[in-house]
Order: C-alpha cells, then structure tokens, then sequence
C-alpha cells in the first residue's frame, strides 16, 4: 500500500484575476505546511471566493494548497466534464486544504445536476490529484484488494465441555470439574462468507450507491473472494472505503 504524497504549499496572499465585479480573496493563514498527507489537512484561515469562475477558482486553491491538480474541464475530447465558467460562491471560516477544496466543488455543482454531473475530486494509482465530475472520474478506475478477516471473527462453537459437579466437590467424592470430553470446537465458515457479504452490502450501500454496477452504475464493482474484498473503481470511491484521502 502507498499514500500519495503531497507537495509542499507555497503560502501567501493570492489574488485571482477575475472578471469585472467578481473577487477571490485570501483573509490569511496559519500553520506551515508538512509533507505528504499533512499539506492536505493544514489549516487555513477563513477565506473567500465571489463571483469568480471554476478555473480561477481552482487555481486559487491550488496557490494556497501548493497542489497542481488535473481537472477535466468539459470540451469536444470530454463532454461530461466541469464548467469552468461556473460561477463559484464560497465562504469559510478556518478550514482544512481539503475543506475549501471540497467547498469549492460543492458550489461547482448545481442543486439539480444529475449523479454523473456532480464534482468530486481523487488520487488516481500515479497519486496525482484530479477533480473532475463523476463520469469523468469513473473512466479512471483501478483494482484494490482489502483484507477483511479482522472482520469476519466470528464466536466458535465448542462440544463436550467441562461440566461443574458441586455434589462431588463438596462430599470429597470427586473433582468440581467433570471433564465431558475432549473439549473441541468448531467455526461455522457459512458465517464467515455470510459477513463477507454484509461487509461488501454495506459498503455498496453507504457509499456512492448509484455508482456500483449492481445498481447499474458505471463506476465500481466488488468480489469476495476468501477473506478479502477486490474492489474496481475510481478513486473517488477508493478513498472513501479506505477512509482517507488516498491509498493503495
């Protein structure tokens, strides 16, 4: 497994040109930034962005981040990519790299874009950052194995136990444990494949549902196979299972 790595960020005040009326504007900062994955989660102070364009406002943030993201914009080659004259509204308080990004392709997407539409951003298998909408970013997929076995303990069953035997112990008869027998057990391994199955439902369930292939989307598919789950997808999707930004 690998985490991608993260320049580090150039600071300062930036202003972006926009056009006549709109303002991109940075309060200030704080904090510096560290390598790899803490330039992502590096604290901002509160800024904002109005009436600037996607493009500039994209390469604000990638000025305070010190992250050069690919972005597919929508041309003749990628039909179903971003608008980069939408119109960005954005104010935060302080807040991640990772929050204004996020902030950012919240006010990229509109209230009633259909589910391939909305932004997202990923680590792609190099560990670049791209930003692209949904079915942009699906046509960028790749294969992870998670091992789950920590998740699939399941209690044994145990046969012929010891038993407690008072009457004996108390009389000076006997022993206070009667040994049955040998006391084996056993695993039930239906139950190992039946958690499998509920991990693997869950994770359809909770994340991106409409983008499995299950519920004929486009962007993932999953397999058990012995106690790992081999999952196709993009890394929108990658990031979310593994529960950080980027891993492989």
């Amino acid at each position: 497994m690998r985490l991608s790595t993260f320049g580090r960020a150039a600071l300062g005040a930036w202003v972006v040109g926009a056009s006549a009326g709109a303002s991109v504007a940075q309060v200030g900062h704080s904090g510096t930034a560290e390598a790899g994955m803490e330039a992502f989660d590096r604290a901002i102070d509160a800024w904002s962005i109005h009436g600037a364009t996607a493009r500039d406002a994209l390469a604000f943030w990638a000025q305070i981040s010190g992250v050069e993201p690919q972005v597919f914009w929508e041309s003749d080659r990628e039909p179903a990519g971003l608008s980069p004259e939408a119109a960005i509204e954005v104010d935060l308080g302080v807040a991640t790299v990772r929050e204004a990004l996020e902030a950012i392709l919240e006010s990229m997407t509109p209230g009633d874009a259909f589910e391939e539409g909305q932004a997202r951003w990923q680590i792609d298998e190099s560990g670049r950052l791209q930003i692209g909408t949904i079915g942009s970013l699906n046509r960028h997929p790749w294969v992870i194995i998670y091992p789950i076995d920590d998740l699939l303990t399941t209690p044994p069953r145990f046969a012929d136990v010891p038993t407690l035997d008072l009457d004996a112990a108390l009389s000076g008869s006997g022993s206070l444990i009667r040994d049955a027998g040998d006391g084996g057990w056993s695993a039930d391994p239906a139950l190992r494949t039946d958690a499998a199955g509920e991990i693997l439902g869950l994770l359809r369930a909770m994340i991106e549902p409409a983008q499995w292939d299950t519920s004929g989307g486009s962007g993932a598919s999953a397999y058990v196979w012995r106690e790992a789950l081999i999952v196709r997808a993009p890394g929108y999707i990658h990031r979310q299972i593994a529960a950080r930004p980027a891993q492989r």
